[in-house]
Order: C-alpha cells, then sequence, then structure tokens
C-alpha cells in the first residue's frame, strides 16, 4: 500500500501502519459540485468554461428553475430560454446524476407572489414541478424550495420566515406527484439556512414526519459572520447536532444529510477573508464534511463572482472572479472533485477531531494534516500550496 504524507508533523508519523475498517475505499458515492446561476441569465458558453478549468471529473450544479420564469402567463407552462441554458449545462449532460435542481420561488399569480401556501398556489407549484422535473428527468437531485425558514428570493422579506407547517404541506404534494410521474433521483427537503443555534425549524419538521417524503435533508452552511466564533469547530458541532437528531427520529434515522451550500466571500465588507484564507477554509470543511459518514454530497457555492469587491458580500463567493481568473478556491475545488471521482474514503484523526485526515483512494493512503494550533513551518506551507495552486 502506498502511503503519502502531505502535511507531516512527528505526532502523526507513526500512523504509516494504521489499518481501515468499515466500508471499504472506493465503495462510497459521495456528490460534489458547485453552484451556478444559469437561471439567473449567466452564458451557457462561459459556465462550461469554467466548469472544464475544475478538472476532468465533472462535478455537478445546483442551477434553478424560477416558477417565475416556467408561468408567465398563468397555466401556461413553458421553458425559459434560461432553462433552455439549464437543459444543456446540466440536464441533457454527464454532470446531471450528481446535480441539484432548485424549485422556487413565488409566482406573482399566486398568493401574492409570496410562498404557496393556499391549496391553489401549491397545486400550482406541483404543476410546475412536474413540468420542470419531466424535462430534466436524469437530474440527481430535486431540491424543493430555497431556504424556507429565512427570507431569500424575491418577494419573501415582505412576508417574512415560512413555518415549518407549511413547508411540510408543500413538500409532502410536490415529493407524491414526482414519485407518481415516475422520478427516480432524490427528492431533498430542507434547505434551510442557519437554524441555529439548536434546528428549531429541522426539529419541528422531523415532528411532522418529513423524512417519510425525502431522500435526504439539505442544508447551507456559512458562518464566516461569525468570525471568531465560527470556524471548522461551528461547523462539526452544528453537523454533529443535526446527525443526532435525525438518528432519533423514527422517519429520518437513515437519511443523508446534503450540504447543497457552502462557502467564503473573498470581497464585499470588513468580513471578508483573503483569498488564501478562504481556501484552507475550503479544504477543512469539505475533508470535514466528506468524513462524516451521514453527509453524503456537498456543492460549493458558488461558481463564479457576480460582481467586483466592492460590489458586496453575496457578489464575493465565487471560485473565479468576474474577469474569470481563478482564485485559490478553485484549485481546492480540483482536488476535491478528483477526490470524489476516485470514490476516496476520508477518516478524521488526532484530538480535537479533524486536526488531521487519512485519505485513502484505490490501494494509495494520504495523510493530511490541518491542526490550527500547528506552526506554519516550511513543510507544511509547501504542502498546502500544492493543493491551493494550480494553472489559473
Amino acid at each position: 500500500m502506498r502511503h503519502d504524507h502531505l502535511l507531516v508533523r512527528s505526532a502523526i508519523a507513526l500512523l504509516t501502519g494504521l489499518c481501515l475498517t468499515g466500508a471499504q475505499a472506493g465503495s462510497r458515492v459521495w456528490s460534489f459540485g458547485v453552484g451556478t446561476h444559469l437561471a439567473q441569465g449567466e452564458s451557457a458558453s462561459e459556465t462550461q468554461r469554467l466548469l472544464l478549468r475544475l478538472g476532468p471529473a465533472e462535478p455537478g450544479l445546483r442551477d434553478e428553475a424560477y416558477w417565475s420564469d416556467i408561468e408567465r402567463v398563468p397555466g401556461e407552462l413553458r421553458e425559459s430560454r434560461n432553462f433552455e441554458k439549464l437543459r444543456q449545462v446540466m440536464c441533457d449532460s454527464p454532470r446531471a446524476g450528481a446535480s441539484v435542481l432548485v424549485l422556487g420561488y413565488g409566482n406573482p399569480a399566486y398568493d401574492d407572489g409570496g410562498r404557496p401556501t393556499s391549496d391553489a398556489a401549491i397545486a400550482a407549484y406541483t404543476r410546475y414541478a412536474r413540468f420542470v422535473v419531466s424535462r430534466c428527468p436524469n437530474v440527481g437531485f430535486v431540491e424543493v424550495w430555497n431556504e424556507w425558514n429565512l427570507t431569500t428570493g424575491a418577494g419573501m422579506k415582505r412576508a417574512g420566515p415560512g413555518t415549518p407547517e407549511a413547508y411540510f404541506r408543500l413538500h409532502v404534494a410536490v415529493a407524491r406527484a414526482l414519485r407518481e410521474d415516475g422520478y427516480r433521483g432524490r427528492i431533498l427537503a430542507g434547505a434551510v439556512g442557519g437554524d441555529r443555534p439548536d434546528w428549531r425549524f429541522t426539529r419541528r419538521l422531523l415532528e411532522l414526519g418529513i423524512g417519510a417524503y425525502a431522500d435526504g435533508y439539505s442544508i447551507h452552511l456559512y458562518n464566516f459572520a461569525l468570525r471568531s466564533k465560527g470556524g471548522i469547530g461551528e461547523f462539526r458541532t452544528r453537523v454533529t447536532a443535526l446527525d443526532q437528531l435525525l438518528s432519533a427520529s423514527r422517519d429520518a434515522s437513515q437519511l443523508p444529510i446534503y450540504v447543497t451550500e457552502y462557502g467564503w466571500p473573498t470581497g464585499g465588507s470588513d468580513i471578508e477573508l483573503a483569498p488564501a484564507a478562504a481556501a484552507r477554509e475550503l479544504l477543512d470543511t469539505s475533508l470535514m464534511l466528506m468524513s462524516m459518514p451521514r453527509v453524503a454530497g456537498a456543492w460549493i457555492y458558488e461558481l463564479l463572482d457576480r460582481g467586483d469587491r466592492a460590489a458586496g458580500v453575496e457578489s464575493n463567493f465565487g471560485l473565479f472572479r468576474r474577469d474569470g481568473s481563478g482564485k485559490p478556491t478553485h484549485c481546492v475545488a480540483r482536488w476535491l472533485g478528483t477526490l470524489a471521482s476516485q470514490r476516496a474514503e476520508v477518516r478524521a484523526l488526532g484530538a480535537p477531531a479533524g486536526s488531521g485526515y487519512l485519505i485513502r483512494t484505490g490501494d494509495r493512503t494520504t495523510t493530511i494534516v490541518l491542526d490550527p494550533t500547528a506552526a506554519e513551518d516550511g513543510a507544511r506551507r509547501r504542502a498546502l500550496d500544492a493543493i491551493t495552486t494550480c494553472d489559473n
């Protein structure tokens, strides 16, 4: 067995003979991808060009098909120009199986353009969902709405956060309809943002029985605004708490977790991260997620900046800048995509958990140390550079 130490400290020098137990390396499918914005008018050709720069592993996409774009006239469902681009880049491509299709947001013809909560609006939203998924049947994941528990999306701030009861009703209607139509992919519930500190929205969904109508529970992980209280430790605590909640649930004890958004801004405010720091956070968080048995996939937010550094935090999450130049995070994404395509098995090592990782791909085992308390010696810097630096 080949064994490489990428980031070696003397304290773990004896790991060479460590034997893996449990699932064999190469047996786990871990979905990996990146958020795109074709639904918001991004160029299909530019999106494809940037995706190619993430390497041959063909990461999945996460993109939307807006209800208001598909049903511009009440009762008439038509493919929009943006949806045609989505079909080209995602639905009809080899990336489809690892991709997430997001269904949302409101439509001005129903419930004043807010969340669909009336019988008529839920029925109309379900018709739209069936229409869209029937034209993207190979997509691996369908996500019902996006951040219902927050005020994300046009017109949502006016109404305030949605309730778990209303979301449950909508999700069940859509899930039943898609299964009746023969959709074979995974239907994800949740798409919750935040839900800190105790998963209150999620707890209520589990009490209602959401697990019986879902193939996975999706969450969004951000904590850069917490500054020193954020970081990898907060993520680990939060996801572990969700894992425990699911395990204790009657209907969701076997439900996998999918992180359909996570990322760090490199411009826009005083809470931005330097590009190198964002790359380090992406690497550390991704390996942590890959080492957690219940987490079955993650999609980075997002592929391309939507503006320059002065445009604000929301415009600066991209792996690539607006001019097409790559940030160090795009190199990390390439490396992670290769791990996912090789069905690598990742195990957390050390104390605290996550200070190091054992990565096994085929007959090769690699140890990588990301201990934040370790001295930044030359070997460690060079090893990090090997992951965070690539052809721009």
